[in-house]
């Protein structure tokens, strides 16, 4: 049944109207909850004064104590170039986020294993799927501050060594990036 007369264009008016207001209400509130979504802080760590994870990862290492400290330098500076590359902004806080070190660390993998290179939006959106991983984790917002801080570190870290050794490995060829 339509709306007749000038009663019934006065209720079609208002009626667009209201549709038009509702419209723009939901899409302001659809934008705030997306702000919002990006400022879950169970994601974010302060950063350990000393890292523990080089030592961590390098105590699995074969071939001795001095194959170990060499491994442990490695974990150093893969680290210290993903705080200083890779997501300097998060040294600005004095934190690291494990929402951006994770989805780092897959599209790194993503990208050596699969061969797909993962766009700036589509890191974006990993990190949200993190972020929102993370935020319903029991286990990791349970966790102990420094069991957090040595997940992030080790993420980082192995992403890290994931993209360089794919980056040094593509030039000499398929076999050679198959083995990263």
């Amino acid at each position: 049944m339509t709306p007749t007369g000038q009663g019934g264009e006065a209720k079609a008016a208002l009626g667009a109207e209201i549709g038009r207001w509702l419209q723009q209400a939901l899409q302001q509130s659809f934008e705030r909850l997306g702000e919002g979504a990006g400022e879950d802080m169970s994601a974010w760590v302060d950063a350990a004064p000393q890292p523990t994870a080089p030592a961590l990862l390098a105590r699995q290492h074969p071939g001795g104590a001095g194959a170990q400290q060499e491994a442990e330098q490695l974990y150093q500076r893969c680290l210290a170039q993903y705080r200083k590359v890779v997501r300097p902004q998060d040294a600005v806080r004095g934190q690291d986020d494990a929402a951006a070190a994770l989805a780092f660390f897959i599209a790194a993998s993503c990208r050596a294993h699969q061969g797909i290179e993962v766009s700036p939006a589509t890191l974006e959106s990993l990190e949200r799927q993190m972020r929102g991983t993370l935020s319903h984790s029991g286990r990791w917002n349970a966790a102990p501050l420094a069991q957090r801080q040595s997940q992030v570190e080790q993420a980082a870290i192995l992403g890290v060594l994931m993209a360089d050794s794919w980056a040094q490995a593509r030039p000499a060829g398929a076999a050679a990036a198959a083995k990263v």
